[in-house]
This record gives C-alpha cells, sequence and structure tokens, in this order.
C-alpha cells in the first residue's frame, strides 16, 4: 500500500514539473514531436529476390550445323529488294521428308549469373517463311535439344557421357507462305517451347533446333531459322 502511495506521488510530481515547464514561457512548445531524422541506406536485396526478365538470343550468324563440319548459314534472304540491297541471313530447314535424320541446327553458350532456375525458361524460335506458293499443307513441328555442363563435364553420347539433357517439341503450328506470291518479301512466326528447368545445371550450354513431322498436312517447302531466343527471370545479386 505504501508502495503504490509513493509511486503515484511520483507521477503527480512529474507531471506538476512538466506543467510549470511548459507554463513558465508562453512561447515555448511543449510536448512536440521534434523533426523527422533521415531515412537509412535500404538493406541489401535478398539473393532470391526477383529483377525482372533477362534474355540470351542466337542469330543465324552465331549458329551452326551440329554434327556436321561448322559453316556459314546456307540462306541468304533479299526481302528488302528492290529498293534496297540489304540481306539477311538464315538457316535452311528441309521438312521432315526430305531429310528425317537433318541434324540440328544449333550454338552453345554460357548460362547466365543471374538466371533464376526455380522459374520458367522459354525457348523462341525466330522462322522465315518465303512467298512461294508451290507447297502443300500449312504445319510445322520443331525438335529443341538442350545440354547443360558444368566444370569438368562430358560433352557426347559416348559412355560415361549421357548425351542431351532435355528434349522438348513444340506444339504443330501454322505456316502461310508471305504474299504477294513470287514476291522478296517474308513472314515471321515465332514459336515457344518451354524447358525443363530442373535440367538446367553447370555453367554452359548447347541448344540445338530442327524441323520433325508434324501430326498432318506438314509444310512441303524449307523453313528458314532466323534467330533463337532463351528467356527467363534474374536475380538480384
Amino acid at each position: 500500500m505504501k508502495r503504490k502511495l509513493w509511486l503515484l506521488l511520483l507521477l503527480l510530481g512529474v507531471s506538476e514539473v512538466v506543467a510549470s515547464t511548459c507554463s513558465l514561457d508562453p512561447d515555448t512548445k511543449c510536448c512536440e514531436r521534434g523533426k523527422r531524422g533521415r531515412r537509412g541506406r535500404r538493406g541489401p536485396v535478398g539473393r532470391d529476390a526477383q529483377c525482372g526478365l533477362g534474355e540470351i538470343f542466337l542469330n543465324a550468324q552465331m549458329m551452326y550445323w551440329a554434327f556436321e563440319i561448322p559453316f556459314p548459314p546456307n540462306a541468304v534472304l533479299s526481302p528488302y529488294a528492290p529498293t534496297i540491297d540489304t540481306f539477311l541471313m538464315a538457316w535452311v530447314m528441309p521438312t521432315s521428308v526430305a531429310d528425317p535424320d537433318i541434324p540440328f541446327i544449333g550454338g552453345n553458350f554460357n548460362i547466365p549469373i543471374d538466371l533464376d532456375r526455380t522459374q520458367p525458361v522459354t525457348v523462341i524460335v525466330d522462322i522465315l517463311v518465303d512467298s512461294s506458293n508451290q507447297s502443300v499443307g500449312n504445319q510445322a513441328k520443331l525438335e529443341i535439344v538442350m545440354d547443360y555442363q558444368g566444370q569438368n563435364g562430358l560433352i557426347g553420347f559416348t559412355p560415361p557421357a549421357t548425351g542431351f539433357a532435355d528434349t522438348q517439341l513444340s506444339p504443330d503450328f501454322a505456316v502461310n507462305f508471305a504474299i504477294p506470291v513470287g514476291s522478296n518479301n517474308l513472314r515471321h512466326v515465332s514459336v515457344e517451347i518451354p524447358l525443363d528447368i530442373t535440367q538446367i545445371d553447370g555453367d554452359w550450354a548447347f541448344v540445338g533446333i530442327r524441323r520433325i513431322a508434324p501430326a498432318a498436312n506438314e509444310y512441303s517447302s524449307v523453313l528458314y531459322l532466323s534467330a533463337v531466343s532463351i528467356q527467363y527471370s534474374r536475380i538480384c545479386s
């Protein structure tokens, strides 16, 4: 009881001191919050935080026939002629009927250090179609192969090497020739193929692309491979 009474008297005394202090000078601003100090620097972003999208691309000049003697792109297209002599390089992609064992057109690259291996990774294949109307059918399909290797990894099919790490097929997609027929115009077709992210390992990669037979009505003329893009989610460093 004495302790409670003592605490009550102490609190009353403090209140009187504050009140008397505030009343000594009418211009004194009592009990007003001071100015906020400067905000501290933002802490580092977590390692697994996402930082938008990233992309690797390989144009025709950066690719080659896989498993054969490499040589430059084997198609030179001139869609801007006769207005201006500007050319596009590309790779001829024969039909599956013309060459069922056609080798892959591909290229190798380093896996980006900011690639988030827990998020989807998609290959975008850019195809060009000329204006020839001599073809029948309007469907096409692609096969994508990937290989990934780390330090001292074995590349190849001879054991103990294990060949490609991932093989994916595109859905059948429509192909229509460019118009007008017989012109230099080209039609652009973009095909998306998701990869198996559980297979992405190491710091070196190979991508290969070729045509395979669709379910029906295969486009009977050649297609032209123009570029390949590997799109992914980035992680912050």
